[in-house]
């Protein structure tokens, strides 16, 4: 598989200072162009750049030693045609600049106030993300899960992936309309 950019693309890449001494490096890209071909049991999947995209999420942290968040990326186009890509986490730790953002044809905006609901088991029930610009609900199709429950760790993470719709409206008003894009949402609570 080949993932392509263009050089006006903006990747983000920031280190947010967590409590305690702790932080977080991340480096995010959400509107990759993909070519190329993928064989599963036999079965072939062939990726069209003008059809299919990807997504980057590089993180290295000094985790809090109890670490709680729901995420979503996705990546794909909008009804008017542009390449989108949304990275969200709630909680959004305290910092002057953070990772929720939007990227429309490649440009990066960051999102504000961003809220992450799942009403019921997150691997089956709809999750409802929202923003002050941003709106959009999934629609839940397969997930995997990992339980530890160890004397000096306890972990779950439940990866979903899903289809999202909604609209995000950019800073010079435009409105964008998506509709059925898929994407991943992860489900993470870890102590150690």
């Amino acid at each position: 598989l080949g993932f392509s950019c263009t050089p006006r693309d903006e990747h983000l890449s920031l280190c947010v200072p967590l409590p305690g001494g702790r932080w977080n490096y991340t480096h995010k890209f959400m509107a990759f162009r993909v070519d190329g071909i993928v064989t599963v049991g036999g079965r072939e999947f062939r990726f069209d750049p003008d059809t299919s995209f990807g997504t980057l999420d590089f993180t290295k942290m000094y985790a809090l030693r109890h670490a709680i968040w729901k995420w979503v990326a996705l990546s794909g186009r909008t009804k008017q045609g542009k390449v989108i890509g949304l990275n969200l986490v709630d909680p959004t730790p305290d910092a002057p600049i953070s990772e929720n953002s939007v990227w429309i044809d490649g440009q990066r905006e960051q999102l504000v106030d961003v809220q992450i609901v799942v009403d019921g088991d997150s691997t089956v029930a709809p999750w409802s993300c929202t923003a002050e610009s941003l709106d959009c609900t999934s629609t839940p199709v397969a997930h995997v899960e990992q339980h530890l429950d160890m004397p000096l760790v306890k972990h779950t993470l439940r990866h979903i992936v899903s289809t999202f719709s909604g609209r995000v409206r950019t800073k010079s008003g435009l409105v964008h309309d998506f509709e059925n894009i898929p994407g991943i949402a992860e489900d993470f609570d870890n102590l150690w």
